[in-house]
């Protein structure tokens, strides 16, 4: 039988606050392309390295809250 895991979101402390990282690195990037923003000009925008950006684009990298909106401010 497969059993899902449920983690407790670190922020407040709810639970199913999951974000799934790959999905949402994959509509992230759509973003930044269609806006035709560069990974590098995104990644000093919200000063973190070019190869740690593109982990959390391809969902190897967990997606923190307060990095979504930062990352959207910065398109």
């Amino acid at each position: 039988m497969f059993k899902a895991s449920v983690k407790t979101c670190t922020r407040c402390q709810g639970v199913g606050h999951e974000i799934d990282s790959t999905e949402t690195g994959l509509a992230l990037r759509a973003l930044r392309v269609s806006k035709h923003v560069t990974l590098s000009t995104v990644a000093n925008r919200l000063r973190i390295s070019k190869p740690y950006l593109s982990d959390l684009e391809n969902g190897k990298r967990n997606w923190r809250g307060e990095l979504i909106e930062r990352f959207i401010k910065a398109l």
